[in-house]
């Protein structure tokens, strides 16, 4: 296989498991059909998770930052990342994405955990903003070991798109995510609006998980909400995954991301 055959491969790869995204159904949807949620619920969930990402975004940094070795993960991403030549071969491709999922496997464990605990105590809403803590801390990681850097504004703004496309994927916003790619690839002025981007966010994640968070309020079958924590974490990091994954390769390549949007 010739090396630059090995990238736009992973890159086709890449957007079918982006397609299957596209075609599951919103994490607890099962459980719709089995019990009626109040609509004020709906607007109590989106409101907590407004607020959530609010905090975990804007003051919560040092906290999701600490006991995080970034030096680690970025000596590793250079190690990996010593030949500047635009092409490579598979095996490097693979190396590449080695500490992404190792992260993600670490992850998963502590959203399991935190769902599992406050669920049996019948905490449903005031857990959100570990959960999101939790996740951000993870998808954090996960752009780190490509090389990206989620420190500014414009950054933040790609994640909160991010998280709309794994909450509840639409063909139109996983448009916008790689448009968004493309313009913080080449430096461009960013086109969305944060307060409009997590707003947008908030109402995903709330569409995503009102059945299972409005279970994990209620008390005995709390922890059956909880327990949908370790999905929306797989779901949402793997998404990560490869959007992060993607914009690397883009990166890599001479023609970048142009000929796939």
């Amino acid at each position: 296989m010739k090396q630059q055959d090995a990238v736009q491969k992973t890159l086709r790869k890449i957007e079918r498991k982006e397609q299957r995204y596209l075609q599951k159904a919103a994490i607890g949807s099962g459980l719709a059909e089995k019990i009626s949620i109040p609509e004020k619920a709906q607007e109590a969930l989106t409101i907590a998770f407004a607020k959530g990402l609010a905090l975990v975004l804007d003051k919560g940094d040092g906290l999701i930052r600490r006991g995080m070795n970034e030096d680690k993960i970025r000596k590793v991403f250079e190690a990996q990342n010593q030949n500047p030549h635009p092409k490579m071969n598979a095996k490097q491709i693979r190396a590449a994405g080695t500490q992404a999922r190792q992260i993600r496997r670490k992850g998963a464990g502590a959203a399991l955990a935190e769902g599992t605990v406050l669920g049996v105590l019948g905490i449903g809403l005031p857990d959100i903003p570990i959960f999101l803590g939790l996740m951000v801390r993870g998808i954090y990681q996960i752009a780190l070991s490509y090389g990206v850097e989620i420190r500014t504004e414009d950054e933040r703004v790609y994640l909160l798109l991010l998280l709309s496309c794994a909450a509840t994927p639409e063909k139109e916003r996983q448009m916008r995510l790689d448009r968004l790619a493309k313009q913080l690839i080449n430096g461009e002025p960013i086109s969305e609006k944060r307060q409009l981007v997590q707003q947008e966010a908030a109402e995903s994640l709330a569409q995503g998980m009102l059945t299972a968070k409005f279970i994990q309020g209620l008390p005995i079958v709390g922890a059956v909400g909880g327990m949908y924590n370790l999905p929306l974490y797989r779901r949402l990091t793997g998404y990560a995954e490869l959007a992060y994954q993607k914009r690397y390769l883009w990166k890599r390549t001479t023609k970048g991301p142009q000929r796939m949007l």
